[in-house]
């Protein structure tokens, strides 16, 4: 793999890097997510090492995310991503002749948590709290579109700001965590 790390929210981030679109990034990227979660005991040791054992005590298993960085990807590439049940980011680049680089998030898939031994993604056992999605659905319609404007708005502050749509609530980011 080609850079691996820990995100704000103390998840395991892996960054895959690509010349060309032609280079099976995506499905690299899957295979070093795959190997990670068989060794989350080495990757533990190596935060210890690097970070410290407050932070990996602290690492939330529940969201890993694969980065696939690339200077483009096909509409396939596109729809397998957001076909698929894992965090899995897709980023463009493009490099100008003065030196300058873009980078472009494209199109996030809704992230769904890994759950491990019937827990919730905050560790719990047989959780009986309601859902965002399920909450949501229930609201009267003056809500809903009071919700949905809000949403709205948020999205509209700038290209850069994706939802991300977890269990209990949906967040947004924008680089990092927006409060």
């Amino acid at each position: 793999m080609d850079s691996i790390g820990i995100d704000e929210n103390n998840s395991p981030v892996i960054f895959e890097y690509k010349r060309s679109q032609n280079e099976n990034v995506i499905n690299q990227g899957l295979f070093y997510l795959d190997w990670l979660l068989d060794h989350k005991a080495d990757f533990k040791l190596l935060v210890i090492d690097k970070l410290g054992r407050k932070a990996a005590d602290s690492i939330d298993w529940s969201v890993p995310c694969v980065i696939c960085v690339a200077h483009d990807f096909t509409k396939y590439d596109m729809h397998a991503v957001n076909q698929m049940q894992g965090n899995i980011k897709l980023v463009s680049y493009r490099r100008y002749d003065n030196g300058m680089l873009l980078l472009e998030h494209l199109d996030p898939p809704t992230v769904k948590p890994i759950m491990e031994n019937g827990e919730d993604e905050n560790g719990k056992k047989n959780s009986t709290q309601k859902t965002h999605l399920e909450k949501l659905a229930v609201i009267s319609e003056n809500m809903k579109n009071l919700y949905h404007s809000i949403c709205d708005f948020i999205e509209s502050l700038g290209d850069d700001i994706v939802s991300n749509q977890l269990k209990l609530y949906l967040a947004y980011k924008k680089v990092q965590n927006m409060g």
